[in-house]
């Protein structure tokens, strides 16, 4: 009863993650903080959530929460396929100019309180 309560608690806000393919780009979190995700091909699946990546000319363990499918191809398939398949450049035009507004000095002039609201609102003081 007790583990059917702790269970309907954490799959309240579980996420379930899609599977990776053979062959995949993914990233490794690094196992450090403040460290850089390693580039890695997921070379198989094994049970329990877990998958073999290869970095390099290393092999790793990981469970699927460690791994995240690569957004872009690394920088070596980059360059093969640019290679590959000549495209036009794209230039980009300049950002058209916004004229800019009356410029209004950024603080007000140091003087008295009435003076200052006497030169915003425009009207003259009479004293009664």
């Amino acid at each position: 009863m007790k583990r059917q309560k702790a269970k309907f608690y954490h799959d309240r806000h579980a996420k379930q993650l899609s599977e990776l393919e053979i062959g995949q780009e993914v990233r490794i979190q690094p196992l450090r903080k403040n460290q850089t995700w390693k580039e890695a091909t997921s070379v198989g699946k094994l049970p329990d959530r877990s998958y073999v990546v290869k970095s390099g000319n290393e092999v790793f363990r990981r469970n699927r929460q460690f791994l995240r499918p690569a957004a872009e191809p690394s920088t070596t398939e980059k360059q093969s396929t640019k290679a590959d398949s000549p495209e036009p450049e794209v230039t980009h035009k300049e950002k058209p100019k916004v004229p800019k507004s009356p410029s209004k000095p950024a603080s007000p002039k140091q003087g008295s309180l009435e003076e200052t609201v006497a030169t915003e609102t425009q009207v003259p003081f009479s004293a009664s």
